[in-house]
């Protein structure tokens, strides 16, 4: 019985240290996750936390009539600043080959674009794909707007 009470007790030890650390800290976790505006994990797996920008990407893709995967895998695409300067690089160009963009810094951004579809292989060199074309120009209008709005 004795044996008992002591796994028992052992069972509960970091799940009770756990929730007694998250009820002491709680206000600096939820200022922290306040903050927080994307997610990234393994791969190329990124989430938008920033409610407005989700908000704003949900109502574009109800007004484009679109499925609630599509607006699901817009809201999870979200680039870091080497994938978005790729595909600047390649819009309205039906082809280059981006040398520069080829270097071990951005290897990972280009591999990334080309698993999600926005950019493709084309002979020598690299062009936008179709999606590729449309997320850009979606991506740059609204940073355009978001640079006429702090005006």
């Amino acid at each position: 019985m004795v044996q008992n009470t002591i796994s028992f007790i052992q069972a509960l030890a970091w799940p009770v240290t756990v929730l007694i650390s998250l009820v002491v800290f709680r206000k600096p976790i939820i200022s922290v996750l306040d903050r927080l505006k994307v997610l990234q994990g393994p791969g190329d797996f990124k989430l938008s936390l920033d409610e407005h920008e989700v908000k704003k990407m949900i109502e574009e893709g109800n007004d484009k009539k679109e499925d609630p995967a599509s607006i699901a895998r817009r809201i999870m695409t979200v680039m870091d600043k080497r994938e978005s300067r790729i595909l600047r690089a390649l819009l309205d160009d039906s082809g280059r080959r981006i040398y520069n963009y080829q270097s071990d810094y951005y290897k990972d951004a280009l591999d990334s674009l080309i698993k999600k579809g926005l950019v493709q292989k084309y002979e020598n060199g690299f062009a936008l794909s179709p999606k590729g074309i449309d997320f850009t120009e979606s991506y740059l209008q609204a940073v355009f707007e978001k640079g006429q709005n702090k005006q």
